[in-house]
């Protein structure tokens, strides 16, 4: 659950959204969404399970020459639509082992970096650190998030690194909604106030 914070807001960062079966919006369709930041102004985070074929992967690094071969060639990193928001922007989200002036952190989950320094170090074959690209990300304007939860649109859960990097992305849904012992076939399709 949820906890309010001193100045009377909910605290959602570090938690999954897990979208609602009947939720309107398709792109966000069995969605997990981590939320990375939350205030007064609003919210924003990244969808954690629909992934990004490989060939347009490829096509957007040919633009980045000099970066090509060494991603390409040295790790298979996974890609994710991470939102409908500057879907032409890559952000890295990446375990805590990495680490620069530009990581934004998640709690003790994970980092979240949009250089391409990250990216490079990220993908070479010394590297340790988990990780995957997000391109774009989900956002809500001031109170919207809080409404779409009072209607039902999603649930939430605390995020864990193991959902976010360990888990397949194809079980990221059902892996959520089992940490809050639901099972997709007992949600309603029905959006409304609870």
């Amino acid at each position: 659950m949820c906890r309010k914070t001193n100045d009377g807001y909910y605290e959602f960062v570090g938690k999954c959204l897990i979208a609602m079966p009947g939720i309107q919006d398709c792109r966000f369709d069995r969605s997990v969404i981590l939320i990375c930041s939350h205030s007064k102004d609003g919210s924003m985070g990244f969808v954690l399970n629909h992934p990004v074929e490989k060939s347009a992967f490829r096509s957007i690094l040919q633009e980045l020459k000099s970066y090509v071969d060494p991603i390409i060639k040295q790790k298979d990193i996974q890609i994710f639509r991470g939102g409908p928001v500057e879907q032409g922007r890559a952000f890295v989200l990446h375990s805590l082992d990495y680490s620069s002036i530009n990581t934004a952190t998640v709690g003790s989950i994970c980092g979240v970096t949009c250089t391409l320094d990250a990216l490079k170090w990220l993908t070479n074959k010394k590297s340790h650190a988990r990780s995957f690209l997000a391109f774009g990300y989900a956002a809500w304007s001031s109170g919207q998030l809080e409404r779409e939860i009072t209607e039902n649109y999603w649930l939430t859960v605390e995020a864990t690194s193991i959902l976010v990097f360990d888990t397949p992305y194809s079980n990221r849904y059902n892996k959520a909604l089992g940490m809050l012992g639901v099972r997709e076939a007992t949600l309603s399709s029905i959006i409304g106030h609870a």
